[in-house]
């Protein structure tokens, strides 16, 4: 472990560019209306929702009910008109057909496979004289423009494929793959500072004692797939497969989402980017769902997700494959924490780059590194066998109030986080004095249990 280990610092990843409309909450549903026979309610049986950058296979010149609808909660109602795109790389569009509000249709056969774009406006309240009767009257007479309605009634523009039900056989799950700690590239105020340089990149990434940045400014920038003199290939060859996979159509795609390693996995999951990126990846999906491949600590967040989305993640998730989950967390954290062992760049014992004592110091409010300590089931895990204790002291004067307290080892849960916080009675170290523990966190161990 390099902070936890060093295996896992570089566990690096790729960013996936979703186009700017990867935001669109608009969506056509297309398929039969049906009443309900106890309530008369209608509503639509198995319907395709087509959605923005989603491939869908229909069957041609098939009439069936169709509606715009839109999750922007300042939106009344959705009307929208419908182009095919002949040729993506120019763009030109040929108007299909107008769906929904008072001149548009609420049936739609597709005729023509391809990509098509979905201009979706605003379909005002209803008011008393909202049109008026002359024009009304030449509307119908003559008709509408579907494609001219007002631009501040503008809402967004959707894009999807067309095929035809049977033309692509379905095969695979998108895949989204969350890479281990550190991984991630981080920036504060336009510098790099992971992967650092010195000490100094390393200090501006610093914590509070809450376990938030003290600098508002870090942004995740992208992942690192290889340290070519630290930690050579990472997940470079893995992420090759990836996009030979999704190019030659074996998936339709693939995201490798980065994030801020050093966050609470609460923080990292509240600016909702990676359930975003999981729902766009499904959209577009062969089979509508996801296969989550996660490493190390992306196992913790992988679940934690699938927590969060709760009875909804089975039809978003296919399967979680976990790589080096330390899901009851691993003793080399123990090390990390309070002496800042194996925690040295490139190495403890030349530390160029990073030295033990400023990697113990960063962890100390560094939430990563207490979501990986064992927890108290680490213990009792059915099954699991601990060859040794996770904590043993030796005998003399210097360790004699350790074991006073604990004996001569650490055995349980209880007792490692009296050893972690040193209720024992023990102080905080000086900064270069690694041979004695530190204190941890008492906020943050809690967080992490």
């Amino acid at each position: 472990m390099k902070l936890i280990t060093l295996a896992a610092l570089f566990a690096g990843s790729v960013l996936f560019i979703f186009p700017a409309s990867a935001h669109a909450v608009s969506t056509l549903t297309w398929g039969d209306l049906v009443e309900d026979p106890e309530t008369g309610g209608i509503f639509f049986d198995d319907p395709i929702d087509i959605q923005d950058d989603g491939t869908y296979a229909v069957p041609l010149n098939v009439s069936k009910d169709v509606q715009v609808e839109t999750d922007d909660p300042f939106v009344f109602a959705a009307e929208g008109a419908l182009f095919r795109i002949p040729d993506p790389e120019i763009g030109t569009r040929e108007f299909v057909a107008s769906i929904g509000g008072f001149f548009g249709s609420y049936t739609l056969a597709w005729e023509e496979t391809g990509v098509y774009e979905l201009d979706v406006y605003e379909v005002d309240p209803p008011s008393p004289n909202n049109v008026p009767w002359l024009q009304r009257v030449f509307a119908f007479i003559f008709g509408t423009v579907a494609h001219a309605q007002a631009t501040e009634n503008f809402v967004e523009t959707i894009r999807f494929t067309i095929l035809e039900e049977g033309a692509v056989e379905e095969c695979c799950s998108s895949v989204l793959f969350l890479p281990g700690i550190m991984g991630s590239r981080l920036f504060e105020d336009g510098e790099k500072r992971w992967e650092p340089s010195g000490e100094d990149d390393v200090q501006a990434l610093y914590m509070d004692a809450a376990g938030k940045s003290v600098s508002a400014d870090v942004i995740v920038t992208e992942v690192i797939d290889e340290v070519p003199v630290t930690g050579g290939n990472i997940y470079k060859s893995f992420l090759a497969d990836l996009a030979t996979a999704s190019s030659t159509g074996v998936i339709a795609g693939y995201a490798a989402v980065p994030y801020d390693w050093r966050l609470s996995i609460p923080d990292i999951l509240a600016d909702g980017n990676l359930e975003e990126t999981l729902r766009a990846l499904a959209a577009s999906s062969q089979t509508g769902k996801v296969a989550i491949v996660a490493h190390s600590n992306g196992g913790l967040l992988a679940k934690a997700l699938i927590n969060e989305l709760s009875a909804e993640a089975s039809g978003l998730i296919e399967q979680l494959i976990l790589v080096g989950v330390p899901q009851l967390g691993t003793p080399q954290a123990i090390g990390a924490l309070l002496h800042g062992y194996d925690t040295g760049l490139p190495f403890d014992w030349f530390p160029l780059i990073l030295s033990p004592e400023r990697a113990r110091d960063f962890a100390k409010n560094a939430p990563f590194a207490y979501h990986l300590l064992p927890h108290s089931d680490y213990y009792n895990n059915a099954g699991a066998t601990i060859p040794f204790p996770l904590v043993s002291f030796e005998g003399g004067a210097a360790l004699q109030s350790f074991l006073d307290a604990y004996g001569g080892f650490i055995e349980n849960g209880e007792e490692l986080r009296d050893f972690l916080l040193g209720t024992e009675g023990r102080t905080a170290p000086a900064y270069d004095d690694l041979e004695h523990p530190s204190l941890g966190n008492a906020a943050l161990l809690s967080y992490a249990e």
